[in-house]
């Protein structure tokens, strides 16, 4: 299912017509709700209609945040134990 989603996911960002992904899919990774993606046309529209619902949900929503962070300036406070350069 990872190896899936992730396959989408680098498709829509490189403009793939989802149709032609969807065939690309592994069978043991397909899941009912997989056709639905073929409205999707960016990244925000995958992670809204299937990936908020799957286990990478929360990791995903972590990631754009530290991403829009970055992007914006704002920077996410050191970890403990690492010192910043």
């Amino acid at each position: 299912m990872i190896d899936n989603l992730i396959l989408l996911i680098t498709g829509t960002l490189h403009e793939k017509d989802t149709h032609e992904l969807l065939e690309r899919c592994h069978p043991l990774g397909v899941f009912e709700s997989m056709p639905a993606l073929c409205v999707a046309t960016t990244v925000e529209e995958l992670y809204q209609s299937v990936v908020v619902e799957t286990p990478l949900g929360e990791c995903s929503r972590r990631a754009r945040l530290r991403a829009s962070k970055r992007v914006h300036g704002r920077r996410s406070p050191p970890r403990a134990g690492r010192r910043r350069r």
